[in-house]
């Protein structure tokens, strides 16, 4: 009888320490499974914060872009016409309205363009160039693109090279937070140099 029942409980003991085991692995592929879930929902949520940026970016990029285009357009005609109370209907004046309209239609939508990038950027970088375009950009002055005025051209100069300076530290930044590599090309001119140098030694 002894013997029956230390074996009915060395088998109960038994079945009570693969049952602990059978739980202790379960919960441990539980957390393991909670685990992988937690890190692929964190990388599915960089991948979605990665292509709205992109995306962001690149409608920010195409619309400063045809911004400044719009904007140093309508500086060289407007320089190159009568003040504005000199202009009339003329065909040179109503070219220079045209193009003056749509330079300031431009500027509301890169406004609200930067306004989406600066809330979903982590990038400094990114913030600065967005920052450093959109003062460029509220510095024009059409009421001073204007042939009688005697500094025009080096305000219509001095304004397209801020314009674009800030397109290229945007671009630049964008391309560092998304981790795009980029080489820029060396111009012809350098590589020309360098081969005089080999020449002359």
């Amino acid at each position: 009888m002894d013997a029956a029942i230390a074996g009915l409980i060395g088998s109960l003991g038994g079945v009570i320490a693969g049952a602990a085991a059978q739980t202790a692995q379960a919960a441990r592929s539980r957390k393991w499974q909670i685990a992988d879930q937690d890190r692929t929902a964190a990388e599915q949520q960089e991948t979605r914060l990665w292509q709205e940026r992109r995306i962001a970016y690149a409608a920010f990029m195409d619309a400063e872009m045809d911004a400044t285009q719009k904007i140093n357009w309508a500086w060289l005609i407007n320089a190159a016409g009568p003040s504005p109370e000199e202009r009339s209907n003329n065909p040179v004046s109503q070219e220079a309205a045209e193009a003056m309209r749509l330079a300031s239609e431009a500027i509301p939508k890169v406004t609200r363009l930067a306004q989406e990038v600066l809330l979903i950027t982590s990038s400094d970088a990114v913030k600065q160039a967005v920052v450093s375009y959109n003062a460029a950009m509220r510095s024009f002055n059409p009421s001073a693109a204007h042939r009688g005025n005697p500094n025009g051209s080096e305000q219509g100069e001095a304004l397209l090279g801020q314009l674009t300076q800030a397109h290229a530290l945007f671009v630049d930044a964008a391309r560092a937070e998304l981790g795009i590599k980029y080489t820029r090309p060396s111009g012809p001119s350098r590589g020309r140099r360098r081969v005089l140098n080999d020449d002359q030694r």
